[in-house]
């Protein structure tokens, strides 16, 4: 290792090492580090900057030649006395309060429950964190199949429950329904990802404490509101934090799943800045917007961060024990019997939509759905394949298939497309 370095030391130009000889250690790290800071300043401070100075403008970005005029203040006050704004905003702190109120409800609830590590917790925690994987586009996309009236999973479901008519109701169409049914997606996706936070918040108790209280014979229910709770609340402020954020910005899933309607019921404030950009072309009145929104999300995390930090629960508590009584077969019992309905409520949406795959155009959308159907892969051959059915002469014309999954493509009069082969079209039969 040394003869290495003494090479590298001798192959360096004299004149490269007398000039960095007398560089200090925090003047080395500087010279390293600034290109990437440089970079990093570039790609979002600058956009930023050029969006402040495009909201004091009339640009228009579909019409990058016209005159540019300096408006002042104007966007900023045509956007506070509009009214569609401020339903825009109503729509977004209906979506924001009580989907956070819920996922924090829920998510708190379970991450008590698996806390008790009952036979099987990992594997049903496993199964609960499975919608958080997904991405929110593909979420908005399959719970719009799952909410239709009469071919939907959900109204069947319903029905079954209550025995109302499926078609009788519709999540995504009926204007006092709509806001609820993102409601309810955002919970069932974003739950787990609370939940997560909230049971690293409970592990990070020390089991003195609560060791402590039986020998002082706190009950159950002052414990959890003497230490618990006080000792979870950073975690439960950072959750809300985090959610705030992200379900201030939420436009994926709501813009598949609702697309703001019915009319602008669910019209938040992310699909408000998209339609005045890239519908109306307003360019600098969406710049004025979007800096508004920026603002009042940064003034809200520095609100949410003026809570209790992590120690400061834990300091106001002084006891000596070392350990913590087992909780009973029966609460362990009933928590899991908790957890595993609710992973089983989850995963059902999943487990739904991954055995539509499987199933024929005809099947997927019949009314009532079938549960029992023959099993197909129709869906994944057309998904592969060119959407027009080929000729007999044009089939005939190609080497013999080589596979499985061709000679199936084949048996379909059709091709597989796709980068990777490419076969030309022919005239459609």
């Amino acid at each position: 290792m040394s003869t290495l370095a003494e090479r590298a030391v001798a192959r360096t130009p004299r004149r490269l090492v007398l000039r960095f000889r007398g560089v200090s250690d925090r003047a080395m790290a500087w010279l390293f580090i600034t290109p990437s800071v440089l970079l990093l300043l570039a790609i979002n401070i600058f956009p930023l900057l050029w969006t402040i100075q495009l909201s004091f403008t009339n640009y228009r970005a579909n019409r990058p030649n016209a005159a540019l005029r300096y408006v002042g203040l104007d966007n900023y006050r045509d956007i506070l006395t509009d009214p569609e704004v401020w339903h825009a905003m109503q729509a977004t702190a209906h979506f924001v309060l009580w989907s956070i109120a819920l996922e924090l409800l829920l998510g708190f609830g379970l991450a008590l429950l698996i806390n008790r590590r009952f036979r099987g917790h990992s594997f049903w925690t496993t199964v609960i964190l499975l919608p958080m994987m997904l991405s929110p586009a593909v979420v908005g996309n399959f719970w719009t199949f799952l909410l239709q009236p009469q071919i939907g999973l959900f109204n069947n479901a319903i029905a079954f429950l209550t025995g109302l008519n499926p078609s009788s109701f519709q999540m995504i169409g009926d204007v006092r329904l709509a806001p609820w049914a993102i409601i309810m997606v955002d919970t069932w996706m974003w739950t787990p990802y609370v939940m997560l936070i909230c049971l690293a918040g409970l592990r990070s108790i020390p089991d003195y404490i609560y060791e402590a209280a039986e020998v002082d014979r706190a009950s159950q229910w002052r414990q959890f509101w003497s230490i618990t709770l006080p000792m979870v609340m950073p975690f439960l402020m950072l959750a809300i934090l985090f959610r705030a954020i992200e379900n201030f910005k939420m436009f994926d899933m709501v813009n598949l799943l609702t697309s703001g309607g019915p009319g602008s019921t669910t019209e938040v404030a992310s699909i408000t800045l998209k339609r005045e950009a890239f519908e109306k072309w307003r360019t600098g009145y969406s710049s004025a917007l979007a800096i508004i929104l920026f603002v009042t999300r940064v003034r809200r995390r520095q609100y949410l961060r003026e809570g209790p930090q992590p120690g400061e629960a834990a300091m106001s508590i002084s006891v000596t024990a070392h350990s913590v009584a087992e909780p009973s077969s029966r609460s362990k019992f009933i928590a899991s019997l908790v957890v595993v309905t609710y992973a089983l409520i989850t995963i059902l949406p999943l487990v739904w939509i991954f055995l539509t795959g499987f199933k024929t155009p005809p099947d997927s959308i019949a009314y009532p759905p079938k549960i029992l159907f023959e099993p197909s892969v129709e869906g994944y051959v057309n998904l592969f394949t060119t959407r027009s059915r080929q000729t007999p002469e044009f089939l005939a014309s190609l080497p013999p298939p080589q596979t499985w999954y061709e000679r199936l493509v084949r048996s379909r009069n059709m091709v597989i497309g796709g980068p990777s082969k490419v076969v030309p079209r022919s005239p459609t039969r």
